[in-house]
């Protein structure tokens, strides 16, 4: 229906932080079943959307790499 592809639209990016074009109604219909229904997914206390990279995941492998460079143009071999 209408309403539930409107929902789709609005909550995936908040369940999986990604448009609705990037997942399948069928999955996201499995994952709320899954869980028990939309807003237990989304209320419960410190759950899985509860907490977020504040600049994204990227920021974290952005982070690791600097510091690998930083170990690298040091001369420390990191490999071994």
């Amino acid at each position: 229906t209408d309403g539930a592809r409107r929902l789709f639209r609005g909550v995936a990016p908040m369940l999986f932080g990604c448009s609705s074009d990037e997942i399948s109604m069928l999955y996201f219909l499995l994952y709320v079943k899954a869980g028990h229904g939309i807003m237990n997914l989304c209320e419960i206390p410190n759950g899985a959307q509860h907490y977020r990279i504040t600049h994204g995941a990227t920021s974290v492998i952005d982070a690791l790499v600097a510091e690998l460079r930083e170990l690298a143009a040091s001369g420390i071999d990191f490999l071994d």
